[in-house]
């Protein structure tokens, strides 16, 4: 039997459990080599407390660029404005009184004493929303003219729009003032040539620059001029909250369309011409008009409120059909009415007696 306690034998090697000095080796003691690597990774405490402690100058700094949550909150608290406490929970707004609008929301808003509207209408900033508007708009709306004069509220609802949207540009003052300038060299014109095709002699005909003045007064105050009256009329005296006065003169402008064919066919030489087609372009104005506006009025109306109990829309209504009359005649007889010149005969010389001369006597 082989003998196991031998530590020389070279068949087995050396005993791992016997140490040379004859003792017992604890083989799960650490390593003593593994215990110096790890001393040597590890820094001393002291030397880890001093690099977790920043110095003094790097806590200032952080400081600053980091202040404390309290006086960020202070910070916070102040730039916030104040609340409504009254509101519920949730819908905590800021008090409207402490608000402080923008400045050029501020010089946007509308002067709230008279003197400072009344400069207002001076200023070039009050008509910029009210020339806003295109050629295409310009279309739509004399097509609306001829098309839907005879339906009412179509043409202020459907087509200009009582204010303006996303659909509807609202109603414009540069359509009145394009249609009313053009309408005025139209009648200038075409008065001139009506005259002309009416002489029987071309030598006695005169180009009449005075057309031009007339149909400029009279299509102004027609087109500005008789609007702003009503307008005045219906909210100041009868206090009815109809329309305003950029509708009234909108509707008054388009309403002048179909007179620009009437006035160019007003020029055929014949008299019934001029009566029948300025007699139409009235009509489809005047329901152009009325059909716009009647519901308004009638609606803004308050009955048995008025001077003897009667009611105050009717009677303005009559005024604009009699207004549209006095329109229609005084195109017709200023401008289309030819009056034939008359010739007085040169009054013929009497015959002079001849004067006879005695012969000399001789």
């Amino acid at each position: 039997m082989m003998n196991s306690m031998n530590d020389g034998s070279e068949e087995f090697g050396a005993n791992p459990f016997r140490s040379d000095s004859g003792g017992y080796v604890d083989v799960f003691a650490p390593d003593p080599s593994q215990q110096q690597q790890q001393q040597m990774q590890q820094p001393p405490i002291q030397q880890q407390q001093q690099m977790q402690q920043p110095p003094i100058q790097q806590q200032q700094q952080f400081q600053q660029q980091h202040p404390p949550i309290q006086q960020q909150q202070q910070l916070q608290q102040q730039q916030l404005p104040p609340v409504n406490p009254n509101m519920p929970a949730g819908l905590m707004a800021p008090l409207p009184q402490q608000q402080q609008p923008p400045q050029d929301m501020a010089a946007q808003e509308a002067p709230t004493s008279w003197w400072g509207k009344c400069m207002m209408c001076f200023t070039v900033d009050a008509y910029k929303v009210y020339f806003d508007i295109d050629a295409d708009d310009i279309v739509k709306r004399i097509r609306g003219v001829f098309l839907h004069f005879y339906k009412p509220e179509y043409f202020r609802n459907n087509v200009m729009g009582a204010m303006k949207t996303d659909e509807l540009k609202g109603p414009d003052l540069y359509g009145p003032f394009w249609i009313t300038m053009t309408l005025i060299f139209f009648i200038g014109v075409t008065a001139n040539m009506h005259n002309f095709v009416h002489r029987n002699d071309v030598d006695e005909f005169d180009y009449d620059i005075n057309h031009l003045l007339h149909a400029a007064s009279i299509l102004i105050s027609f087109a500005f001029v008789l609007p702003t009256i009503l307008w005045i009329t219906t909210k100041c005296c009868m206090g009815m909250q109809a329309l305003q006065l950029v509708e009234w003169i909108c509707l008054y402008g388009y309403s002048l369309v179909p007179y620009m064919p009437a006035v160019f066919l007003s020029t055929i030489p014949f008299g019934i011409v001029a009566w029948v087609t300025l007699g139409l372009a009235t009509a489809a104005s005047c329901l152009m008009v009325i059909r716009n506006v009647s519901p308004a009025l009638l609606s803004s109306d308050t009955s048995g409120t008025g001077i003897g109990g009667q009611a105050k829309g009717p009677p303005t209504i009559l005024i604009m059909l009699g207004c549209h009359i006095v329109f229609f005649l005084m195109l017709k007889y200023t401008f289309y009415h030819y009056i034939p010149a008359t010739h007085t005969p040169n009054p013929t010389l009497a015959p002079t007696a001849a004067i006879t001369t005695a012969p000399p006597s001789q």
